[in-house]
């Protein structure tokens, strides 16, 4: 009885149950590694079952691939034609082998769930993305700053008192006078609109003589290159050299800053189509004087202290204060939405490595 009882009491010490035999162990380790499959499996057949455009990380992942092809077509593009606010065309470097630009227009219909799609060279459009529920393309153009140009001004002149002598234009003996105006130091070009000289007629009164502006050469004196020339009735010069003659140009501007240039009357028609009044002596005008040919331009002389009774009138043309845009274009950026979930929106911005010109509205 004794031992009966000690056996009992040995079995269910402190009320609690003795450790689990090597058998147990291996049964439920079995069952526990069946059990895990199960749940796995389920959980795979659930994932497989969610329709892959209401996974977020599956729009994300096509939302990137589209974008990637859109960045490595277009950051090479010399020439950019936005059709839309839904459709953009590129020009690139040859694509399909044939030594010649090709151009690619990417579009979307603007209706949610219609592709995102791309033509080469007007061809048959391809579906890049699927599912699009929003498309931004936006052109990031380089900024200037806008020039100012001024009203017209005295640019530069003689008009100094001294001895005169008359200068007889013929076909051979032609006179000038080179200047070079002080212009602001930020002057971004500057214009002829005018100039006046002291002129009048040579009896008989039958010819026409040539007003011109030419570029300087090296040694600053007339080059053969003629700007702008006017002709000059000599009935329509005055009798008397005061006032002035006054010759207006159209096409002089865009000049460049530190550019010196050349006023040259010469014969058009007639022996002496016109006499020139001038200072022939003690003249030192800033910035200019008087120049002389007595073979049609093959060479000129420059009289010392001698120079033209002359104005120039023009316009200068400086930097603003604003900014505007360009035509160059710097960036495209890029945002597209793609599946149902709003954390799929993919952004991206895109360099434009040849700065191209945007050829449409």
């Amino acid at each position: 009885m004794v031992g009966a009882s000690l056996h009992t009491i040995r079995g269910v010490r402190g009320g609690r149950r003795g450790g689990y035999t090597l058998m147990e162990l291996v049964v439920s380790t079995a069952a526990m590694g069946v059990l895990t499959t199960a749940i796995a499996s389920s959980v795979l057949i659930a994932t497989h079952s969610i329709d892959d455009d209401q996974n977020p990380s599956a729009s994300i992942r096509r939302s990137t691939l589209g974008t990637d092809d859109l960045i490595r077509d277009v950051s090479a593009a010399k020439a950019v034609n936005q059709d839309s606010i839904l459709s953009m065309s590129f020009t690139v470097p040859d694509r399909t082998g044939d030594a010649v630009d090709d151009i690619l227009r990417y579009s979307w219909t603007g209706v949610a769930g219609d592709p995102l799609v791309r033509q080469i060279n007007g061809g048959t459009a391809a579906t890049l993305l699927e599912n699009v529920r929003g498309l931004y393309m936006a052109l990031h153009m380089n900024q200037i700053r806008q020039n100012e140009t001024s009203a017209e001004q005295y640019l530069i002149g003689d008009q100094s008192s001294g001895s005169s002598a008359t200068f007889a234009v013929s076909g051979n003996n032609w006179i000038g006078q080179y200047f070079k105006p002080s212009l602001p130091t930020d002057a971004v070009s500057w214009s002829i609109t005018r100039v006046q000289f002291h002129g009048g007629p040579h009896a008989p009164i039958l010819g026409i003589a040539k007003v011109q502006i030419r570029s300087a050469n090296a040694l600053l004196v007339p080059s053969k290159t003629v700007l702008e020339e006017v002709s000059i009735s000599e009935s329509a010069l005055g009798p008397i050299y005061d006032p002035p003659e006054e010759v207006a140009f159209n096409t002089l501007t865009g000049l460049a800053p530190g550019e010196g240039l050349c006023l040259v009357i010469t014969q058009f028609s007639d022996v002496n189509p016109c006499d020139v009044h001038y200072q022939s002596s003690g003249a030192s005008p800033s910035g200019s004087y008087m120049v002389k040919t007595t073979n049609a331009g093959s060479s000129w002389t420059k009289p010392s202290g001698q120079s033209m009774w002359f104005k120039v009138y023009g316009t200068v043309t400086v930097p603003g204060t604003g900014l505007t845009n360009g035509t160059k274009i710097e960036w495209l950026r890029v945002s597209v939405v793609a599946g149902v979930e709003f954390a799929t929106r993919i952004d991206a911005a895109v360099q434009m490595v040849n700065k191209p010109e945007l050829t449409g509205p």
